[in-house]
């Protein structure tokens, strides 16, 4: 065990130094499972000398702390010990942790379903005339089955009970156990005097559904955590740095945690940059698609700013480092995601306070009818009989059932749509939402770049040309090019020194003549470089001989065939609808125009679309963002709701809270109707369970009700919310079209 010393000083390792007087650190709290743990860990933290800032991310069950430096570091694993729970560092959460966390809740969701369908077996037999002998011998075949289960199943809620009790507080967990203990106890005294009634049905079963919510919050998070994991792999763990700065000989490999600024860096073929860097010598190609969403390599050379996580595809390059690993593009959007995870935490908050105070009112009404029954009756068995009666009838199982059946539902219904359910607490705010925000590169476009134009400026005939030089290139210019030009005949050219230049094009000699196919300021002579004749909206593959212009060709992405009837469906459904692209005005604009979307940004980085996403929630409007690629990250966790296309990139597609498995946008428009009908059934069923727990409460305190009747009671509210949610498999009615609502006013102006 670490001594108070030796925390104070495991936080002076690892923590970080963000201006003068602040430090932060970051500590993984695995036992926080609702909003009462987080109010707790951050009141114990805040009400500590020194600490200025304290905020727990219920999702990667993390706490990140802000200390003053001026003052001596506070022993904060202590202070989260003494809240009741255990701090640890965070490289103790590894993936295989996770597992084994989630093993443990399906192995015990395992087991408490096996006993509840063996019971409930046996309860029925009781239940259709069973005589008094075999009501016993089921009784006690009940209870050999439900008390192990029951050890075993629900440990994970009285180890969570007794850690709160042990430090004075409480947590939703404890009343739990309190309805547990309680009915479980008197079901076996019941059958040890062999009663003609007990409950190990009921508590079995509750024990079942609570095991169900919690093993599927435990397996979001560590989806969640793990989008995070796979976005810091894209980040080297070593870097190459040159020694002596005079010296291009001696290179060292050193952490990058421990790269600083200026520092000159060694970045290598086939490498990620480490940090972002100022190149000093040399040329290459990068792959910048993590941050501007695009997948065409950029030529870079000296004075160019490279962005950590990029991957260097050509040439060895030599760089300065202008920040520290923390500070780098990679770290920036890591930090990011965890931010806006940990906003949209408070949804699950909210749900947890209405329990919260459902469950406490439940076992002091409890309480209330046995203090009652004991003080006029004196009759200890019927107080009990009637406080487990009240816990019994008033168990939130059909309060339970009723978000999470029609989540259920909602799922398969939304597969049918080819959409993918990632977050069940998703599919409330999909209904909520009053905005949708696309990005543009293969979301509203297909990805597949085609040619639209050949201009030729010279009697050459270019498209032999073309079409010989792009054979065998791996540029989707060139392959636009090549598909293009099958109705040609097969040029017969003898070309000599041909290659590709990833990022810059083509380039082959015939005979004493040098022939370039790419990029304008490779292709042309610099006297021939005079690019106000190309049309902005489209990008530009200049094919020249001996560096003077031959022949244009202009290259557009191909629009997805259903995105127009996409966007004419949202606005039918009062949505506004907006473009927010990583690309260049002229292409981002075509799309806005060829869809009538009047709100639009181009030239977005991640930073400026998580910027825009806030803009808008600040608003009060829900907002859907749909993306691709990994510079849509922050924006797609900060959305109230987010949706990727199949094709997006891996990181995305664990991010996000749906995903389109068919790439239809169409789907978008359906998932969303869903969304809005299963709101409305989700009310019906609050309404429900709240109205029978209104009229089923008094009947039990005056003791009308038995524990058995409080059993069907209960079991029979459960089914009414079950088949309220089934209608949501049904097909809706056609409705009339709301009001139309597209973007006319307060457009973002493309910067």
């Amino acid at each position: 065990m670490q001594t108070q010393t030796g925390n104070v000083e495991l936080i002076d390792l690892i923590s970080r130094n963000i201006t003068s007087s602040l430090s932060e650190v970051e500590l993984a709290v695995p036992d926080i499972h609702c909003a009462g743990c987080i109010s707790t860990i951050e009141n114990a933290l805040i009400s500590t000398p020194g600490v200025e800032y304290a905020r727990v991310n219920l999702t990667t069950r993390r706490v990140r702390i802000r200390w003053l430096t001026t003052l001596s570091t506070p022993n904060l694993i202590n202070v989260i010990n003494q809240a009741g729970f255990k701090a640890i560092v965070p490289e103790s959460t590894s993936p295989a942790a996770s597992e084994d966390v989630l093993k443990k809740h399906i192995k015990a969701l395992a087991v408490a379903g096996f006993a509840a369908g063996n019971v409930m077996m046996l309860s029925l037999s009781v239940w259709s005339g069973a005589d008094e002998s075999t009501r016993h011998i089921f009784h006690l075949f009940s209870a050999l089955i439900v008390v192990p289960a029951l050890v075993f199943s629900s440990r994970l809620f009285f180890v969570s009970a007794w850690q709160a009790l042990r430090v004075g507080r409480t947590n939703m967990d404890v009343p739990i156990c309190v309805g547990i203990v309680l009915t479980t106890l008197l079901s076996i005294y019941d059958t040890t005097l062999g009663g003609a009634q007990v409950y190990f049905d009921a508590v079995i079963m509750l024990v079942f559904l609570l095991l169900i919510g919690r093993t599927l919050e435990t397996r979001m998070r560590a989806k969640a955590r793990g989008a995070v994991d796979g976005l810091a792999q894209l980040q080297p763990a070593l870097a190459m740095i040159f020694s002596n700065a005079n010296d291009s000989q001696q290179c060292i490999s050193i952490p990058v945690t421990q790269v600083v600024g200026g520092d000159i860096l060694q970045l290598r073929k086939g490498e990620r940059i480490p940090v972002d860097c100022k190149i000093i010598s040399g040329s290459s190609s990068i792959d910048m698609s993590l941050v501007s969403g695009e997948s065409v390599p950029v030529r870079v050379s000296e004075g160019d700013v490279l962005f950590s996580g990029c991957l260097n595809l050509e040439g060895t390059l030599r760089a300065t480092a202008t920040d520290t690993v923390q500070s780098s593009f990679l770290g920036k959007v890591e930090q990011m995601i965890e931010d806006a995870n940990a906003h949209k935490g408070h949804y699950q908050q909210l749900a947890d306070r209405v329990v919260s105070y459902y469950t406490p009112f439940v076992h002091l009404a409890a309480l209330l009818g046995f203090t009652v029954w004991m003080w006029f009756s004196g009759d200890l068995h019927s107080a009990v009989t009637v406080g487990v009666t009240v816990l019994i009838i008033t168990c939130p199982c059909a309060l339970g059932l009723a978000v999470p059946i029609t989540r259920v539902i909602a799922a398969h219904q939304l597969l049918k749509f080819g959409v993918l359910m990632k977050d069940g607490a998703a599919l409330e705010r999909l209904g909520m939402v009053g905005a949708v925000v696309f990005d543009k590169t293969g979301t509203l476009t297909s990805g597949q770049v085609k040619l639209h134009s050949a201009s030729s400026l010279c009697k050459e005939d270019s498209m032999p040309l073309a079409k010989s030089l792009c054979n065998g290139a791996e540029h989707p210019y060139a392959k636009a090019i090549f598909r293009h030009s099958q109705c040609f005949p097969e040029p017969i050219y003898s070309w000599q020194e041909w290659s590709e230049v990833a990022g810059s094009g083509i380039s082959a000699r015939l005979g004493a003549d040098v022939y370039r196919l790419g990029r304008a300021t490779w292709a042309l002579n610099e006297a021939e470089i005079e690019q106000d004749h190309l049309d902005a909206k489209f990008s530009h593959s200049l094919l020249t001989k001996n560096g003077r212009l031959v022949a244009d060709f202009t290259f557009e992405d191909c629009l997805s065939t259903d995105a127009p009837e996409c966007i004419n469906r949202l606005c039918q459904q009062g949505l506004s609808v907006e473009i927010l692209s990583g690309d260049a005005i002229g292409p981002v604009r075509q799309v806005a125009d060829a869809l009538n979307i009047t709100q639009f940004q181009a030239s977005a980085r991640p930073d400026g679309k998580l910027e825009q996403i806030n803009l808008r929630q600040s608003a009060d409007s829900q907002v859907l963002m749909v993306g691709d690629g990994i510079n849509d990250g922050p924006a797609l966790v900060a959305a109230s709701v987010s949706m990727v296309p199949g094709t997006g990139a891996d990181m995305t597609r664990k991010l996000a809270d749906f995903v389109l498995l068919s790439n239809r946008l169409t789907a978008i428009p359906d998932a969303i109707a869903l969304a809005r009908r299963s709101r409305r059934i989700v009310a019906q069923n609050l309404t429900l369970a709240v109205g029978y727990n209104v009229v089923a409460m008094p009947l039990a305190l005056t003791g009308v009700v038995t524990p058995l009747l409080a059993a069907v009671a209960m079991s029979v509210s459960s089914v009414l919310v079950i088949g309220n949610s089934l209608r949501l498999a049904s097909p809706e009615r056609s409705l009339p079209n709301r009001s139309i609502k597209s973007g006319k006013s307060n457009a973002w102006v493309a910067q």
